[in-house]
């Protein structure tokens, strides 16, 4: 670098360097969008009277903060949002909000979020979703630590286990003694209601 060359230019070309790359980097990827990802109609308007709603939606693209992230791209956030749509069997969204890389809490934040509401405007059924698999249902909580000897976990609490079991109309005690269960009557109906004029 020849003498006398101010550094904050020698920056201010690297910067600038440096932000053409990472744009043309990003923009070289083409988003990849599903045939069923294309049919969905984007706009900001809401869909026909006709169209069936199918709730909010929401795709982000992006992540990290300033340089040690991934920049987000409007039109990868597009591809996700479209791909959302229609897998919730849906060829309409209304985009509702839009929120770009920003400076938040001393960091650059690299999202780019898209909100909206899916629609059916075609007429036709919604394309079932298949159910969870049994693997995906959450088991119940287990006790931490473990239950001792005569207690039992149930939904994350250990509760005294009799024995033998406790009857129909009895419950278990922290002592493990079975108690008949104390049937509480229903209030008794007022005077002043018993009295008012029919």
């Amino acid at each position: 670098m020849p003498y006398g060359f101010p550094r904050w230019i020698a920056r201010t070309v690297l910067l600038g360097a440096l932000s053409v790359v990472a744009t043309a980097a990003c923009q070289a990827a083409a988003p990849a969008v599903s045939p069923e990802g294309l049919a969905v109609q984007v706009s900001d308007h809401p869909a026909p009277p006709s169209a069936r709603p199918l709730g909010p939606v929401t795709a982000v693209h992006g992540r990290g903060c300033g340089l040690s992230g991934e920049h987000g791209s409007r039109d990868q956030a597009l591809a996700l949002l479209r791909e959302e749509v229609a897998s919730e069997g849906g060829d309409y969204v209304q985009i509702t909000s839009v929120v770009t890389p920003h400076l938040e809490n001393g960091c650059y934040a690299n999202q780019i979020v898209l909100r909206g509401q899916a629609w059916r405007v075609a007429p036709g059924p919604v394309p079932a979703i298949a159910p969870a698999p049994a693997s995906a249902i959450a088991a119940p909580p287990a006790c931490d630590p473990p239950c001792g000897a005569g207690y039992a976990c149930d939904d994350g609490a250990c509760r005294a286990v009799c024995s033998p079991p406790c009857g129909p109309n009895e419950e278990c005690g922290q002592d493990r003694v079975c108690r008949p269960v104390v049937q509480i009557p229903p209030p008794a109906p007022s005077s002043a209601s018993s009295s008012a004029p029919r």
